[in-house]
């Protein structure tokens, strides 16, 4: 049936009374049986059931770790607790130069390019492309020439195997989760994108499907 001309929409059937649930219940987890949960729906037929929100004072009342930034400050965080950040330019503006030295005032804790940072973490590098002598070297005359703060061992390299990782491989993926864990790292540090997983020319949503593999 149609009305004006225009096509009817098709109303999803009315939600059973035994399936609707007190909000203060859904708060407290609680479910009566048969209503469905996120682990009861397949994610590519439909979504799935949503929490309730709640209100803007009880939402700012809660102090929630993560907030500190890791470089930058409360008003303008550059690379903050559990965010994503991607370097990019064109071959040899110097991507891999800047990490390197992010991962230097990282794990000294020193100021990066007039940036504060908070406190000194733990940082694994991981460079997937060039010949690893040649990173070696890199390394060695970036360690010999700081004058800042020291960095013990909290600056790591994964030595091998080397230029092999991808974020695209789930046994790839299970190690690296597996050595994050062991060695307790805060940030990690890999490039160049292309060789880790991401294959396409970098649309946003090549960006985002990369992203959803980080």
């Amino acid at each position: 049936m149609s009305l004006g001309g225009r096509p009817s929409v098709q109303l999803p059937p009315p939600i059973p009374d035994e399936e609707l649930v007190p909000w203060w219940d859904w708060r407290e987890g609680k479910r009566p049986p048969g209503v469905r949960t996120m682990e009861d729906v397949d994610k590519r037929a439909e979504p799935p059931p949503l929490p309730l929100p709640v209100s803007v004072y009880e939402f700012v009342e809660k102090d929630e770790p993560g907030a500190q930034p890791l470089v930058g400050d409360e008003d303008g965080a550059v690379v903050p607790q559990g965010g994503d950040v991607m370097f990019y330019g064109d071959g040899g503006t110097g991507k891999t130069t800047l990490s390197i030295d992010l991962g230097f005032h990282l794990a000294s804790g020193d100021d990066w390019l007039g940036l504060p940072i908070s406190q000194a973490v733990s940082v694994l590098l991981i460079e997937n492309e060039g010949p690893r002598p040649l990173f070696r070297a890199k390394l060695r005359r970036k360690r010999e020439g700081w004058t800042g703060s020291p960095i013990d061992e909290r600056l790591q390299v994964l030595e091998e195997p080397w230029g092999e990782f991808s974020f695209a491989s789930e046994a790839w993926r299970d190690a690296l989760a597996a050595v994050i864990k062991f060695l307790a790292i805060d940030v990690l540090i890999v490039g160049p994108v292309t060789r880790t997983g991401m294959n396409e020319a970098g649309t946003l949503q090549h960006v985002r499907d990369f992203m959803d593999l980080v």
